[in-house]
């Protein structure tokens, strides 16, 4: 009777690229020898045997990549079965994996692939930080030898893996081959620089969505581009003040990011070293009449740090300047320093002006310091104003406002104010913004009662009259 066929025939490649080990269960009933017949993917006979009593075989000197298919045939006299199994050799594995124009968030990663004689069809990219990237391939074959990395996440450590593929549906994969890869940090936004004293300028800078380790600064004079300041800083810092330098000379600070060895782009801005008052604010910069909020006593409004520019100097104070208006102010206040105090103004019909406390601005402690905005209720005794007045003490404060007057308001605004040497007398620096429009609080709630009252009594007296006068004539 014809022989049964081996069973569980299968193959195995044990990740090894030239060789494949087939095993089998032998046949049932009587079986005089095996005949193994190994064939290439075109259909020609790569290697045969005749063997007996077998369970296993290992077929070495193979092409690694290639497919695979071994025939083995039970014999029994003259009458044979047949028993097939398909197995793949494990591809070579890329070499030389390196990495071009690495940019923040992409970079090209090219590496040298299995040889020409070997087989295979695509190659398998994996990499950590399992970060959610895209991999293009440049050209229409998949066995290029390059693919460029979109979504890189600026200054991050990347370990790379390349292996190669060999199959369709079914599938053998090399060694990986591995390489890492730091991608360039970003850079600073938002840097800007501006003068603190005679001798130091201070700057400040929004930090890069990265991930880095610090910053390299240098600070260079303009004219000779001779290096007065050069430091490494820490990554949590992103204001620092540079000390020390030659009054009245304009400064160029350069600023790059670092992530280990690599470097973002620089960034750069100037400066003087002068203090000087702040820059006039146009006259559409002001406190808005239609956006106040009054009562019999007090004015609410807002202003924000933008409305003064620190090319000059960092802004450090402010104080409001309040006049009664009465036709005869300027555009602006008079530039006197310091103005009467608010109880100045209470005790004397003649003085129509007057000053709060002095605030600090902070204006300069962030990059954004822009959009900080300043809620001001004027009369409302508020402590950034001086507070309430206490008559005993003669200081700047902050009292309530005459009802049914009209006030113009005005904000100063002071690059310096106190001198940073005590030896020294201060010299203020500021600039004002144009007076607002009258504003006028409200009137006493008893007001208008008190004038219908009166309108009242002289309707009576008059109908009284004319009734006295009436009777007369007809006397």
């Amino acid at each position: 009777s014809v022989p049964a066929p081996v069973v569980g025939l299968k193959a195995s490649n044990r990740n090894m690229t030239d060789s494949l080990w087939f095993t089998w269960g032998p046949a049932a009933g009587d079986v005089d020898f095996y005949e193994l017949n190994l064939y290439n993917p075109n259909g020609t006979q790569k290697e045969t045997g005749h063997k007996k009593d077998l369970k296993e075989w290992h077929f070495q000197g193979l092409i690694p990549g290639r497919k695979y298919t071994l025939v083995v045939v039970t014999h029994s006299g003259d009458l044979t079965n047949t028993a097939n199994a398909e197995g793949r050799t494990a591809p070579s594995p890329p070499n030389t994996v390196s990495f071009t124009d690495v940019a923040n968030t992409s970079l090209s990663i090219t590496w040298r692939g299995p040889p020409d004689w070997t087989d295979y069809d695509d190659f398998e990219l994996q990499w950590l930080p399992k970060d959610p990237l895209t991999v293009f391939n440049p050209y229409s074959s998949s066995k290029s030898k390059v693919r460029i990395i979109y979504g890189l996440r600026p200054g991050r450590l990347y370990k790379f893996s390349v292996r190669t593929v060999s199959g369709d549906s079914w599938k053998t994969y090399s060694q990986s081959q591995s390489a890492s890869v730091r991608t360039k940090p970003d850079k600073i936004q938002s840097l800007h620089c501006r003068p603190q004293t005679s001798t130091a300028i201070a700057c400040s800078w929004t930090p890069p969505d990265s991930d880095f380790d610090g910053y390299s600064i240098e600070c260079k004079k303009m004219d000779t581009r001779e290096v007065e300041f050069s430091k490494r800083i820490e990554k949590d810092k992103s204001v620092l003040n540079i000390m020390t330098l030659v009054p009245h000379k304009r400064y160029l600070v350069s600023i790059k990011v670092h992530s280990a060895d690599m470097t973002s782009e620089v960034v750069e801005d100037s400066t003087i070293t002068m203090i000087d008052r702040p820059p006039q604010p146009p006259p559409d910069i002001r406190v808005n009449k239609k956006e106040v909020l009054i009562t019999k006593s007090s004015i609410n409004f807002t202003f924000n740090c933008s409305w003064f520019s620190d090319t000059n100097g960092a802004v450090k104070y402010f104080t409001v300047v309040v006049r009664e208006a009465d036709g005869s102010e300027g555009p602006k206040p008079d530039e006197q320093h310091p103005l009467p105090s608010y109880l100045e103004y209470k005790h004397n019909d003649s003085i129509r002006i007057y000053q709060t406390n002095y605030f600090a601005s902070r204006c300069a402690e962030n990059p954004d310091s822009d959009y900080k905005s300043f809620d001001i209720k004027l009369g409302g005794e508020m402590e950034n104003l001086g507070g309430r007045c206490d008559p005993d003490e003669q200081k700047f404060c902050d009292g309530p406002l005459k009802p049914r007057t009209a006030y113009r308001i005005s904000i100063r605004a002071f690059t310096q104010l106190f001198s940073e040497d005590p030896k020294e007398l201060p010299q203020p620096l500021f600039a004002d913004t144009f007076f607002s429009l009258p504003i006028t609080t409200e009137a006493e709630p008893l007001f208008g009662v008190i004038e219908g009252v009166s309108a009242g009594l002289f309707l009576i007296v008059m109908l009284v009259a004319v009734t006295a006068l009436l009777v007369c004539r007809q006397k």
